[in-house]
Order: structure tokens, then C-alpha cells, then sequence
């Protein structure tokens, strides 16, 4: 309620359930109008027939921090469903949660930011494996968003509904749109796909992302579909028509269907228990970020890279 506190920390949720088809919001936690802060918590195991497989929540604030959501089950949003004036998430682990509809990790329909943190593994019966976002800005800093899955499109994120979208130091990686190839609609974007939003990238890598189809007729979108604002020093591994690149292309490494780039990452790599990561080999990416300094949109510049350890630029 407005102007409640709730605070969890060090903390186990699991297996809990909201079954109602029409009012199952919240697998595990249903926030409304509050302040709410987990820390250093796993969510797991739970299942909402409709909004947030472990978490729902509306209006007021969310923070979660050092944090663990994986294995949940909705129809919309797997991990959890977010439309809170402001969604903070920091050194947190989103991964192996599903949708039957939209948002296999996550829905976010409101303000979000999202800092080292790590999005793996989620799957989305349609739209946005690793995230489904609309409305509100939405920002990702020094984060790796790898290895989700979309039936149909937006393997990574799938950004719709006028958003301000915003990738600072990321790196979108490994994810698959148009999974279920024999269906026969055509879905693109297997590191995003961009409905109608705005979305702003720099210093990021965009790249090995796929595109899976039914035939050799149907065109390929593997990194991106939709507009693309360079704010600079973005590789992305394969531009294609799909992909509207504009803004600031200082820089920028983009890749053809003729010459793809390769950024040359390592294999996803657990750092602790709640950071995975891709290491940059040898490659293109290498020194490849703003000679200036790497900053966040507020301008503040970045020291560490997403495990905090590394300085950046690196």
C-alpha cells in the first residue's frame, strides 16, 4: 500500500504459486504502491498464470541488488513483471525463467535501470527472451544479455510503445529470435527488436546473435531489427536491412551479410555465483571503446567494468 516499506534480505522464495488465469499476478510477491528493496535474495520456482512468475509489481519503487531470479513461470514475464515509477537492478542474476506470451526474464513497463548485472537464459513463448520493456526509459549499464530465446521476435529484447531505450557498455550477445522456425511467421531480431521506441547505444557489442527461419527465402535480422541511435564506439556484428543505424557512428564497427564481425568474446564465463560475463579475446572490440572514456547517460564516467574489477576502458 502507499507509503509502505518492505525490506528482504538474505533471503529464499520459492515455489510458490498464483494460479488464478485472470488474477495470478505474482508467483511469489504482489507489491503495490510501496517501497520495496531485496538484497542479497534468490526467487526461484515460482509460477503466476498471468503477470510476474516470482514478482508483480505497480507503482511506488523496486530495488533489487545482489539478487537471484531464475526458474519462474508466467504468462507474462517469467522473472517478474515490473510497472513501478522506478525499477532498480544491480549486480543481480536473471536467467532460466519463461513466458508463455511476452518477457521470458522479464516485463518492464515503466522506468528501469539495470547495472552489472547479468540477463541469461530466459525464454519468451513470443516476444523478448531476455526482456520485453515498453513506455518509460529504460536503461542497461556495464551488463551482459546472453543466451535468451524468443519464439517469434526479439530473441534479447524486444522494445515497444514509444520507450527511451538506452545501452551503455553492454554486450547483447548468443540470443535467438524466430525459435519456432516452422510456424510460419516471420520474426526478426535475435539481439533486439525495436517496435516503435527509441533506442540509444555506445560503447556496446552487438553481435553473434541469431535469427533462426524457415527457408532461405525468409531475410535474416541476427543482431537488430528496428532504429538504432549510435551515441559511438558500437560494433555490431551484422547491420543488415532490418537495421537502421543512425546518429553518432564514431567509431563504429558494423558488420554486412558479406562480412560479418566477429568480436571475438570468450565463452559465457561465471564470475561469482550472480555476475556471468563474455571476456573480450584478442580481437576487433579490443580498444575499440571511446579513446575519452566510457560514460553511463548521466555523463558520469565509468572507473570498473560489469564485474566492478576491471578499470574501464580497459
Amino acid at each position: 500500500g502507499s507509503g509502505s516499506t518492505l525490506n528482504i534480505t538474505g533471503s529464499l522464495i520459492n515455489n510458490n504459486s498464483a494460479i488464478n488465469a485472470e488474477n495470478g499476478w505474482g508467483g511469489a510477491l504482489f507489491l503495490s504502491q510501496g517501497s520495496t528493496s531485496i538484497e542479497e535474495t534468490e526467487v526461484n520456482g515460482n509460477t503466476s498464470a498471468r503477470y510476474g512468475g516470482a514478482i508483480y509489481a505497480d507503482d511506488g519503487s523496486l530495488n533489487i541488488y545482489q539478487t537471484e531470479i531464475y526458474n519462474n513461470e508466467a504468462t507474462y514475464g517469467g522473472g517478474f513483471y515490473s510497472a513501478v515509477d522506478f525499477l532498480t537492478i544491480h549486480q543481480s542474476l536473471i536467467h532460466e525463467n519463461s513466458s508463455a506470451v511476452n518477457g521470458g526474464g522479464a516485463y518492464i513497463t515503466n522506468n528501469a535501470m539495470i547495472t552489472n548485472s547479468t540477463v541469461i537464459d530466459n525464454e519468451a513463448g513470443v516476444n523478448g527472451g531476455g526482456i520485453y520493456t515498453g513506455n518509460g526509459t529504460f536503461t542497461v549499464i556495464n551488463s551482459t544479455i546472453d543466451g535468451n530465446t524468443a519464439q517469434e521476435n526479439g530473441g534479447g529484447l524486444y522494445l515497444y510503445n514509444g520507450s527511451v531505450d538506452r545501452l551503455a557498455n553492454d554486450t547483447l550477445t548468443n540470443n535467438t529470435a524466430d525459435a519456432n522456425q516452422t510456424d510460419g511467421i516471420t520474426a526478426r531480431g535475435g539481439g533486439f527488436y525495436n517496435n516503435g521506441s527509441t533506442l540509444r547505444a555506445k560503447n556496446s557489442i552487438i553481435a553473434l546473435n541469431k535469427d533462426l527461419r524457415e527457408s532461405t527465402f525468409e531475410p535474416l535480422a541476427t543482431d537488430c531489427s528496428g532504429a538504432l541511435v549510435s551515441d559511438g564506439y558500437n560494433l555490431i556484428g551484422y547491420g543488415g536491412g532490418f537495421c537502421q543505424v543512425s546518429g553518432d557512428l564514431s567509431g563504429m564497427l558494423i558488420g554486412s551479410s558479406g562480412s560479418p564481425i566477429d568480436p571475438m568474446l570468450g565463452p559465457l564465463t561465471m564470475y561469482t555465483a550472480k555476475n556471468w560475463y563474455r571476456p573480450v579475446l584478442p580481437g576487433p572490440a579490443v580498444d575499440n571503446g571511446n579513446p575519452q572514456g566510457c560514460t553511463d547517460y548521466s555523463g558520469i564516467l565509468l572507473t570498473s567494468d560489469q564485474l566492478e574489477e576491471n578499470p574501464r576502458p580497459y
